[in-house]
């Protein structure tokens, strides 16, 4: 076969997606612990994700694409009730077990069993880079949230996805199942399209600051302090690994 019949078509799709997220669940450990220096990481843009969500005592949160758990596992602390909501049934038994305060559902995020206008947030984090339509699902999140609500996501930023040939079908398959890579302005077209009136966001991560380690070596400083140095390292090396972007729903007139 020809180099051109094979990468005739970069544009993925992915076929079956519960399919492929329940085979994934059972082959990838979701709540596996991460070396100390990317858990550093994970936990830095996870802790900011959340302040978006400006969380208050009986909010109801939707957690799309739950994965490990992490979001309910924090919000143990908290005043609140979590639907999580994945593709696999195995981590959504694991993620609620005897957790009182999360309910658990399989489903797509472009099709969420939720009421509209019937959760105060929504967060959704390493996800859309997974979805094949990234703009429903968006939607689909502001529908739920209430007038006011918050709808929160973080995913890559500007990444380079890099591709591999499948030895099975001979098709390109993109490496960390990313189908696809984001800046701001696509994430904030995506937001105002989809029902949001204020539109914040926040490249975090700073490639540089993450690479020679200094930031795990600083991980004694509080969350602010953090935020910080990684925004001056990302004004002078523009290199952000993350974007957060919380938009916050129209109220109704």
């Amino acid at each position: 076969m020809r180099r051109d019949e094979i990468i005739k078509d970069t544009t993925v799709r992915c076929r079956n997606p519960v399919e492929h997220y329940e085979l994934d669940s059972e082959t990838h450990d979701y709540f596996a612990s991460s070396p100390p220096v990317q858990a550093d990481i994970w936990q830095r843009l996870r802790m900011a994700a959340v302040q978006k969500l400006e969380i208050r005592d009986g909010m109801h949160i939707v957690d799309v694409g739950s994965g490990g758990g992490w979001f309910s596992k924090l919000m143990q602390s908290y005043r609140v009730d979590v639907l999580s909501i994945d593709l696999s049934l195995n981590n959504l038994k694991r993620i609620t077990g005897d957790n009182q305060s999360t309910t658990g559902i399989m489903a797509t995020a472009s099709h969420l069993p939720v009421a509209a206008d019937s959760v105060d947030a929504v967060i959704a984090s390493e996800v859309i880079e997974h979805l094949n339509n990234p703009a429903p699902a968006i939607r689909e999140f502001l529908r739920i949230v209430k007038p006011g609500g918050r709808v929160v996501i973080t995913t890559p930023y500007k990444e380079d996805i890099k591709m591999h040939l499948c030895i099975h079908c001979n098709k390109l398959t993109p490496a960390n199942a990313h189908l696809h890579s984001f800046d701001e302005e696509k994430l904030t077209d995506f937001f105002s399209r989809g029902g949001a009136h204020e539109i914040y966001y926040h490249r975090i991560g700073n490639k540089a600051f993450l690479i020679t380690r200094l930031s795990y070596i600083l991980r004694w400083l509080p969350l602010w302090t953090w935020i910080l140095i990684d925004s001056l390292f990302n004004l002078f090396i523009r290199k952000p690994a993350h974007i957060i972007v919380c938009g916050i729903k129209r109220g109704k007139h």
